[in-house]
């Protein structure tokens, strides 16, 4: 039995960290399948990904639809035969039928027939132009095209996953769609979908949300005769002063790209009958000023039926501040599987700087630093062997620089791969059990971003006498940014969708407050506090309630808003301050100062450095990232105890510790971008774990392994 439970697989009810590569079979030579898993088992890769291309399938001759898994027309379209080595191999498959694909195919790996603007409908932008990827893409809701997806989903699910689905065979879980829909799970609420059946599943839901058209307009003070009536927003423009109401189309539109991806999910994963667990693979924010906010409009895992999972490609996070802000959020937003790391494309495709082995290593360690629970080498092998059908622009090979090359040649990615899944396997529970504390979680109010995403500057609702509201620009941004500077560990919790019982979970909540907040949220949030809890909140409290009528729950508790003041209220407090300290991206020293007077100190101190603690059965595990620019020795303290750590410039670390030693650690003591080195050095309690050599280190004292790679001298 395969189940998931917290972002975590369980495989017949024990966990396992989900240590993968992806493999285009579709791309390679099949004489090369067998040698090219023999080299990923031998590196410890436990679980082999790969998409099953629609447009490589699914073939048109002679005027005819033909389907080929076995390879008749083409050997490396013999899928079947794939997975059977896989299963020979002992290893695990996941299988990841689109429809969309990117994954640097023609026309994102869609056949060419189903292009929008002919038989099917276009995907819409707010302007009215075709969404393009090579050609003009489909209508996600046009009823033509689901039926040729759930129609491929079904001959997939048939033919590909259920003869091999576990334990018969291989497979053990499946991805679906991919990076949002066309790789645009963070694009802005007004790229898609204006097509006409986007436009009346927006109709549709909000029907479904408030019954008859009668009774929307009795809500909203409105007049409209149906609900396609009700103008969509194709830009900003607030028209009327101090009419609040006049927000509500913006609101309504952005709550419908909110359930746009989870409403998929269900309705053409239905096509698919398996008990397998579905991941999705959500891509990272843009980079620009209201990126966090199109994704947290778009992104809303509680609303979904699909696992969490998603991918990296961000930029250098150990080098980038602003790739490392988005990477965070990325991976916190909630718990699941790094289904994308990147350690295989440098240039022309992706940053030149991800040929050197500490950039990927690096970004590997800090997800599994910040909670994820596993993580794919993509892509573990180079490839040179795809026909143009498939790719008619890419050079080979594809991609330029995996661990395992298109010649089967393995180099130093391939040891420092080997290094750090050798830790990970040694401490697989500790890993996807061990606990966590959330002195302070973000509480995340998606609605904030609905309208950050239009405009997000005061001038923009100045007509209406309100301030523009802030979510994820200018406000959780720089919260992540503080607590990882003062090393304290954190979370995000939907504070519309968590119930009561997991609100009280966290020991404070930080808020940035708006003009408007729903009436049943206020009132959680002051029960929250009843019960005990610690409600920080800023800015601007709420006067209205989700209709824009007025509503002071919040507001008749913090009663002055203009200074600075702890409320008792119940068992617990709210803690007020009427400015915004998160208004750049900047660490802002007023919230570490308030956490300071109301939360605990730390439990590990450190210089230079990110720090992560994890704890199971008098286990920890310590995970340590170097924010230094040069190799040093950094000194950190866990609850008063100790430990020091050799680490290069940008260097990182995991080490597990008992009450009395260190039982296991890997150090990347190469950082080869940087050209800085070290010879790694752990000291704790009077114990003393060292390298001979500058280079990648493992050591296990319950395997008595000590494992060097990538020696420098």
């Amino acid at each position: 039995m395969i189940n998931v439970k917290d972002g975590v697989l369980y495989r017949d009810g024990k966990p396992f960290v989900f240590i993968s590569a992806d493999y285009p079979y579709y791309r390679d030579y099949p004489e090369n399948w067998s040698d090219r898993l023999d080299k990923l088992k031998e590196a410890g890769i436990e679980v082999v990904t790969f998409y099953v291309p629609w447009r490589h399938h699914h073939l048109k001759i002679d005027g005819k639809d033909v389907i080929d898994f076995s390879g008749e027309t083409q050997g490396n379209r013999d899928v079947l035969s794939f997975i059977k080595l896989v299963e020979e191999k002992e290893m695990f498959a996941v299988v990841k039928p689109g429809p969309f694909i990117h994954a640097e195919t023609d026309f994102g790996g869609l056949p060419d027939f189903v292009e929008g603007g002919k038989e099917f409908e276009a995907m819409l932008d707010n302007e009215g132009n075709e969404r393009k990827w090579h050609k003009n893409l489909p209508a996600a809701f046009d009823a033509a095209f689901t039926n040729a997806v759930q129609d491929w989903y079904k001959v997939c699910d048939e033919t590909v996953i259920k003869p091999f689905t576990y334990p018969a065979g291989p497979v053990i879980a499946l991805q679906i769609l991919n990076e949002g829909l066309y790789s645009d799970g963070q694009h802005s609420v007004l790229a898609y979908d204006y097509s006409p059946s986007g436009l009346e599943y927006h109709a549709e839901r909000l029907q479904k949300q408030f019954g008859s058209i009668d009774k929307y307009n009795d809500m909203f003070g409105s007049s409209y005769t149906s609900y396609q009536d009700i103008p969509v927003p194709r830009s900003f423009d607030i028209h009327t002063k101090e009419n609040v109401k006049e927000i509500l189309p913006y609101l309504h539109w952005a709550e419908t790209q909110n359930r746009y991806l989870g409403d998929l999910y269900t309705n053409w994963g239905s096509a698919i009958d398996s008990t397998l667990p579905v991941f999705n693979n959500i891509n990272p924010p843009l980079n620009e000023a209201k990126g966090f906010d199109f994704w947290l409009t778009r992104v809303v895992p509680e609303h979904w039926d699909v696992s969490y999972g998603f991918t990296n490609w961000i930029g250098v996070v150990s080098h980038d501040e602003t790739a490392f802000l988005r990477y965070l959020l990325l991976v916190k937003r909630d718990r699941g599987i790094n289904l994308e790391e990147n350690w295989g494309f440098s240039d022309p495709l992706y940053d030149w700087r991800y040929i050197y082995h500490h950039v990927p290593f690096y970004q590997t360690v800090l997800a599994m630093g910040l909670g994820a629970t596993g993580f794919n080498v993509y892509t573990g092998i180079s490839t040179d062997g795809w026909t143009d059908e498939l790719d008619s622009i890419h050079a080979r090979p594809y991609p330029d620089c995996s661990p395992i090359s298109e010649k089967g040649e393995t180099g130093e990615k391939y040891e420092a791969l080997k290094v750090l899944v050798s830790y990970l396997k040694e401490n697989e529970q500790l890993i996807t059990e061990g606990k966590r504390g959330h002195e302070n979680a973000w509480g995340l109010y998606a609605p904030y971003s609905y309208l950050a995403s239009f405009g997000i500057e005061d001038r923009d609702f100045e007509k209406l006498g309100v301030k523009a509201p802030h979510s994820g620009y200018k406000a959780m941004e720089s919260f992540m940014l503080t607590m990882l500077k003062e090393q304290r560990e954190f979370g995000i919790v939907n504070i519309e969708t968590a119930s009561l019982e997991e609100l009280q979970q966290q020991g404070a909540i930080s808020i940035v407050g708006g003009f408007f907040m729903h009436r049943a949220v206020q009132e959680k949030l002051l029960q929250y506090v009843n019960n005990g809890g610690k409600l920080f909140f800023f800015g601007e409290v709420p006067q209205y309630d989700e209709a824009m009528d007025k509503c002071d729950i919040l507001a008749s508790v913090i009663t002055d808003s203009k200074r600075y003041n702890t409320v008792e209220h119940g068992d617990g407090i709210v803690v007020y301050y009427p400015e915004n300290p998160f208004s750049s991206c900047g660490i802002s020293p007023t919230f570490a100062h308030l956490m300071n007077i109301h939360i605990d100190k730390s439990r590990v101190v450190g210089d230079e450095c990110y720090t992560f603690l994890y704890e199971l059965d008098g286990k920890k595990s310590l995970y340590v990232l170097s924010n230094s620019q040069i190799e040093k020795e950094h000194n950190l303290s866990i609850d008063g105890e100790q430990i020091s750590i050799s680490l290069p410039a940008k260097g990182c670390a995991i080490i597990t510790l008992t009450s009395e030693e260190i039982t296991s650690c890997v150090v990347k003591g190469i950082n080869d971008y940087d050209e800085s080195f070290v010879t790694p050095a752990v000291s704790y309690r009077g114990q003393t774990v060292k390298a001979d050599a500058p280079c990648d280190f493992y050591y296990s004292k319950h395997s008595n392994i000590s494992s060097q790679v990538n020696k420098k001298g």
